[in-house]
């Protein structure tokens, strides 16, 4: 047995990469979100100010997000695209897709 050393190290660069990325979103998410909520009392009192901050947190911390989810989930379709061809069929129709 020979280890693929290229292959080794492209899948765990790319595992940490993907991590980092992740993380970060969510932290970034999270913050934001919580930015949001510190803007909520002025909000309340009808300031204008704080009503634009509110909005603008809370839509750049559902992007954030989604943009969490969507890199999460591009990365374990490429894990699952690259399994043995059983699992790829098994994947494929599941979603409805041909497994050619």
């Amino acid at each position: 047995m020979q280890i693929k050393w290229k292959e080794l190290l492209l899948v765990s660069s790319t595992s940490i990469v993907v991590a980092i990325l992740v993380s970060g979103l969510f932290a970034l998410g999270v913050r934001l979100l919580t930015n949001a909520q510190h803007s909520v009392p002025g909000s309340r009192k009808g300031k204008a100010e704080d009503i634009r901050k509110e909005i603008i947190n809370r839509v750049f911390a559902y992007l954030a997000f989604a943009g969490a989810v969507v890199i999460l989930a591009g990365f374990l379709y490429l894990i699952i695209n690259s399994a043995d061809k059983n699992l790829n069929c098994q994947v494929h129709t599941f979603f409805g897709l041909d497994c050619n």
